[in-house]
């Protein structure tokens, strides 16, 4: 049996320290990190994987015999990423305080959005409205476009998801939008 864990989050952990699946062993586990959230750097898509020696070994066996080998700048420019924490926190304090502004702004439209433990994406509800609604309404007085929950799962029906990615002054703006509605 595998048990694979998505950890290209760990680093935009906000309630406790970062966390792997490796902590509690290797066997049967592996953990996956990608540069692509940690550093920013999506269009290279590349990060590393780690856990079990002979599931590692297969996998690397795999990717060389169909030719899914990263290019050599590729390689050197996630090295050095991830030879640099500097760069993640400074990020990290861009995403927390992203978060922190939206969570605030929205609040006062009776907007439920409470700052997940990790991740840069904000969980939103709003009494008597499913995620579609919520996000048309968002949409209408901000020119937020965020993703209804639904599309995540029937757990999320009732939420939007809102991606804190953007530039902080759009961010501004759109939180100065939402508290002039």
């Amino acid at each position: 049996m595998l048990v694979a864990s998505d950890e290209c989050y760990a680093e935009f952990t906000w309630g406790t320290r970062p966390r792997s699946i490796l902590e509690h062993g290797f066997e049967g586990v592996l953990a996956v990190h990608s540069s692509s959230k940690r550093s920013n750097l999506a269009g290279l898509r590349a990060g590393f994987y780690a856990g079990d020696a002979a599931l590692v070994a297969y996998l690397r066996s795999v990717r060389q015999h169909a030719g899914l080998m990263v290019p050599g700048p590729v390689q050197t420019a996630v090295a050095l990423a991830y030879g640099d924490d500097t760069h993640v926190e400074v990020q990290r304090k861009r995403y927390l305080a992203r978060m922190e502004l939206l969570s605030r702004a929205l609040k006062r439209l009776d907007v439920d959005a409470p700052m997940p433990e990790g991740s840069f994406y904000l969980w939103a509800s709003k009494d008597g409205m499913d995620g579609w609604a919520l996000a048309s309404q968002l949409a209408e007085r901000s020119g937020l476009v965020v993703s209804p929950g639904e599309l995540y799962g029937e757990a999320g029906k009732h939420f939007v998801r809102i991606a804190v990615v953007q530039p902080t002054e759009r961010l501004e703006l759109a939180a100065t939008r939402l508290e002039a509605s």
